[in-house]
C-alpha cells in the first residue's frame, strides 16, 4: 500500500469521526486538517501513471496568486478589468471553488464569499444579503444571472429557491460588496451578485453528476456539449434536486405562537423538490462578433406551514426565460454589447399567487476616446407585468387574505448611464460616473459616484470610492391591502373587549430609499504565495421604508377595534464594517484562506414617524451578525485525493422584539465545518464523500418574522455521497 492510500485512509476514518463522535472531539478535526499537510508526504511511486490525471484536472490551486489577482471581471465597469485594477470591494468564487465545496445548491455556494451573510432560515428558505439588512427579502442586494436580474418586484428581493443551475455549468460569481447603482440601477446598493455560466465550448461532452445523503436525499445533473462547426458550439442540461425535511425547532415556535404550536412536532414540513432544464448556444462566426442565445425552464414544489393557518401546505413555482446577446468588438479600443430577454416567473404564497413577465433589452459600448479618457455608456428599458390572485384564506379567526388593489400592474423602467474612467498618470485612475433611471412609482433617479484606484507599487494599490444608490418601493410596500385578526380581544369598556384588527395597505406615494457611501480599501500582495484585501465603509441610509402605526378607532360595522398599519419612509441608519481576506499558498498542494468581516449598525425613526421604534427599526435593519469568521483549507495531499474544509464562525444576533421573545427571537453565536474527501479515480470518474454542519447535530442559522414560509427551523447535521463522471 503506498503512502497516499494510508493517508486516504486516515482522512476517511477521521471524516467518520467528526461525524459520530461528541461535539468537543469533533473539533479536534480542525487542527488535523489544517495542520496534517505540514509533516504529511504527497510522494506517489506511480507518478507517471497519474500525469494525465493530474494535467487534466488543471486545477485552479496550481495558479500563483498573482495570476488569480489577475483574474479578469466585468461586473464593476460592465468592461473587461483585472481584479487588481479594479477600485471596489470585489471578490470572486472560480470553478474550482464551486467544485471543492461541499453546496449543492447556489445559496450554499455563496457561503464562500467573504462580506456576504448567507442564512438559511428552512430547508427551502434563504436570506443572503452583504454589510447588513439581511432578511428573506433582502431588498438592498442585486442578483444577476448572465446579466438577468432575478429580482422580484413583488417583495424586493430573490426567491433563493428558485435561483440554481448546474453547478459544474458556472465559470465564476463576481461579488461586488457596495454600491453598484451607476452601472447596474436601482436596487444595487449594498451589493451586486453576478452569476456567470461557462461558453459552450468549455463544455463539450458528457457530464453526469447524481448523490445521495441524510438531507440531499437525491440529487443530480446532466448535459452534453457538441460543436455544431468550427465556431459554433451548443450544450443542453437537467437538474433535480429533492430534499428532506428538517426538524422543527419546537421550543422556539411555542413562544411565538403559544396558543397555535406548529402542528407535526417534530417535522418541519420543508421538504423541496426542484427541477430545471435549459440550453445554450454561443457562435464566434466573426472573428470580431459573438453572440449568445440560451433558454431555460424549472418548476419547484415544496412544503410548510402556513403564515397564519399553521397548515401544513404544498407550494408550487414555475419559472422560464429565454436570453440573447451579441458582443462586437469595433476595434482594439472599443466594443458593442446588446441583451434582450423575456423572464416569467409565477408562483404562489400562503395568501397570493402572483405572476410577474418581464422584457428587458440592455446595451452598453467602450470607447477609448484619448490615452487619457475611456468612456463606457449605455442604457436599458425594461417592461414588468404583474398579476395576482387573492386566496381565501383564513387567517386565525378572521377575514380574508392579501390582496393587491391593483391586480394587473404595468411597470416601466428606463436608465441612461454613462462613466469616464480617466487616466491621471500611469499609477492613477479615476473614475467619474452617474445613472439616470426613471420608474413609474418615484419618478427619476439619481446615482453617481466617484472612484480612485492608486497602484503605489507592484505590491500595493489603494482606492476609494463615494456613490449614491437607491432601492425602489416594492409592489407590496406600494399597494398591498391586508385584514386579519391577531387573535387578540381589546377591553374599550369594563368588562366589555372587542376584537383588534390589522389592516396593512401599501402607500402609493413612498419614496425610494436612499443610499450614500463612502469606502477605502487596500491590496497587498507581499509575494506570490501571499495576498491580503481590505476594505472599510461608512453607509448612510435615508427614507428606509418600514411599517407605521396610525391612531385605532372603532368600527361599528365590524364591532372591532382597528389598528391601522401602513408601509411608510420611517427613518434612517447608519452602518460602517470591516472586511479582510488573505490567501496563502502554503505549498504547491495547500492553499488556506481566511475571511474576516465586522459590522455595526444604528437606526433612528423620523420624529413625525408613528412607527414603534425598537419593532420598526429592527424590521428596517434586518437580522445582522455583527462578526463573521470563516476559513478555508484546500489540499491536494496526492495526485488522486483531495480534502477541503470550510470552518465557519457567526456572533450572536439579537433580535428583542420584545421582553417576552427576546430569547425565542435570538440566534447564538455557532461553529460549524463542511468538509469533503474527493478521489480521482481516473480522468473521467470523481468520487466525493461530504459532511456539513458537524459540530452539532443541529442549530438555529437565522430567524425572521417576515417570510411567507414561516416556520424557522433548524440547520441539521448532514452528509452526502456524490459522483461525477465527465466524458
Amino acid at each position: 500500500m503506498t503512502l497516499h492510500n494510508i493517508v486516504g485512509a486516515f482522512c476517511t476514518q477521521t471524516w467518520l469521526n467528526c461525524m459520530i463522535l461528541p461535539r468537543n472531539f469533533s473539533k479536534k478535526i480542525i487542527a488535523i486538517g489544517l495542520f496534517f499537510p505540514l509533516f504529511a508526504n504527497a510522494a506517489d511511486n506511480n507518478a507517471s501513471q497519474l500525469d494525465s490525471i493530474k494535467a487534466a484536472q488543471k486545477q485552479l490551486i496550481n495558479l500563483s496568486l498573482t495570476e488569480l489577482l489577475d483574474t479578469e471581471v466585468t461586473s464593476v465597469a460592465k468592461k473587461t478589468q483585472k481584479i487588481s485594477e479594479s477600485a471596489a470591494a470585489i471578490s470572486v468564487i472560480t470553478q474550482d471553488d464551486i467544485r471543492r465545496s461541499t453546496a449543492t445548491t447556489l445559496p450554499d455556494v455563496l457561503r464562500l464569499a467573504t462580506g456576504l451573510q448567507v442564512g438559511q432560515v428552512n430547508g427551502h428558505t434563504w436570506s443572503i444579503s452583504a454589510r447588513g439588512f439581511n432578511d428573506v427579502y433582502a431588498a438592498k442586494l442585486l442578483v444577476l444571472i448572465d446579466g438577468r436580474s432575478v429580482y422580484m418586484p413583488d417583495f424586493s428581493g430573490v426567491m433563493w429557491d428558485m435561483q440554481d443551475m448546474v453547478l459544474e455549468d458556472i465559470e465564476r460569481i463576481e461579488v461586488i460588496r457596495g454600491p453598484g447603482g451607476t452601472v447596474w440601477g436601482s436596487n444595487a446598493v449594498n451589493g451586486v451578485i453576478n452569476v456567470i455560466t461557462k461558453h459552450s465550448k468549455d463544455t463539450v461532452g458528457t457530464l453526469i453528476s447524481a448523490g445521495a445523503g441524510t438531507v440531499d436525499k437525491a440529487f443530480g445533473s446532466v448535459r452534453h456539449g457538441i460543436a455544431l462547426g468550427e465556431h459554433s458550439y451548443m450544450r443542453v442540461y437537467a437538474k433535480e434536486l429533492l430534499q428532506n425535511a428538517f426538524e422543527s425547532s419546537n421550543a422556539l415556535q411555542e413562544k411565538w405562537f403559544p396558543t397555535q404550536p406548529p402542528k407535526n412536532k417534530g417535522d418541519a414540513n420543508d421538504a423541496w423538490r426542484a427541477r430545471r432544464a435549459g440550453m445554450r448556444l454561443d457562435s464566434d462566426t466573426s472573428g470580431s462578433t459573438r453572440w449568445m442565445f440560451q433558454a431555460e425552464a424549472s418548476n419547484l414544489e415544496k412544503s410548510n406551514y402556513g403564515f397564519f393557518t399553521r397548515d401544513a401546505n404544498t407550494q408550487v413555482a414555475h419559472s422560464g426565460h429565454v436570453l440573447g446577446s451579441v458582443k462586437h468588438n469595433i476595434s482594439e479600443t472599443s466594443d458593442f454589447f446588446a441583451q434582450a430577454y423575456y423572464d416569467y416567473a409565477q408562483r404562489d404564497f400562503n395568501l397570493v399567487a402572483v405572476r410577474n413577465d418581464t422584457f428587458d433589452l440592455d446595451f452598453h459600448q467602450r470607447w477609448q476616446f484619448s490615452p487619457q479618457h475611456e468612456f463606457t455608456w449605455g442604457g436599458g428599458y425594461r417592461v414588468i407585468l404583474g398579476n395576482s390572485d387573492s386566496k381565501n384564506t383564513q387567517a386565525f379567526q378572521q377575514i380574508p387574505s392579501l390582496n393587491y388593489l391593483t391586480p394587473f400592474l404595468r411597470s416601466k423602467v428606463v436608465n441612461l448611464f454613462l462613466q469616464d474612467e480617466i487616466t491621471l498618470r500611469p499609477d492613477l485612475k479615476l473614475t467619474l460616473g452617474n445613472k439616470l433611471e426613471r420608474n413609474d412609482a418615484t419618478g427619476w433617479e439619481n446615482q453617481p459616484n466617484i472612484r480612485m484606484i492608486w497602484t503605489a507599487s507592484p505590491q500595493h494599490s489603494l482606492w476609494s470610492a463615494i456613490s449614491r444608490s437607491v432601492r425602489t418601493p416594492s409592489r407590496t410596500e406600494q399597494d398591498m391591502a391586508l385584514i386579519y385578526a391577531i387573535g387578540v380581544q381589546y377591553p374599550i369598556a369594563p368588562g366589555v373587549t372587542v376584537p383588534l384588527l390589522n389592516p396593512v395597505s401599501g402607500t402609493p406615494n413612498i419614496r425610494s430609499e436612499k443610499q450614500l457611501s463612502y469606502e477605502l480599501g487596500w491590496r497587498f500582495h507581499p509575494n506570490k504565495q501571499l495576498s491580503f484585501d481590505t476594505a472599510a465603509f461608512f453607509n448612510h441610509y435615508d427614507d428606509l421604508i418600514s411599517l407605521a402605526f396610525s391612531s385605532p378607532s372603532f368600527d361599528p360595522a365590524l364591532s372591532a377595534l382597528v389598528l391601522p398599519i401602513a408601509f411608510k419612509n420611517t427613518g434612517s441608519a447608519n452602518t460602517t464594517g470591516i472586511e479582510l481576506n488573505a490567501d496563502w499558498q502554503v505549498s504547491p498542494q495547500w492553499r488556506l484562506h481566511a475571511g474576516y468581516n465586522y459590522l455595526h449598525s444604528a437606526a433612528s425613526i423620523f420624529k413625525d414617524s408613528t412607527a414603534t421604534p425598537e419593532s420598526t427599526s429592527r424590521f428596517m435593519m434586518g437580522w445582522n451578525a455583527p462578526h463573521q469568521l470563516n476559513l478555508r483549507s484546500h489540499w491536494n495531499f496526492a495526485p488522486r485525493w483531495q480534502w477541503d474544509m470550510n470552518v465557519r464562525w457567526l456572533s450572536r444576533i439579537n433580535i428583542p422584539i420584545d421582553e417576552t421573545l427576546s430569547q425565542a427571537n435570538s440566534i447564538r453565536a455557532y461553529l460549524t465545518l463542511d468538509t469533503r474527501l474527493s478521489w480521482q479515480l481516473n480522468k473521467q470518474v470523481e468520487l466525493s464523500l461530504v459532511g456539513k454542519n458537524l459540530f452539532s447535530k443541529q442549530h438555529l442559522d437565522f430567524l425572521t418574522l417576515r417570510a411567507s414560509d414561516f416556520l424557522n427551523t433548524e440547520v441539521p447535521r448532514s452528509a452526502y455521497l456524490q459522483v461525477r463522471w465527465e466524458f
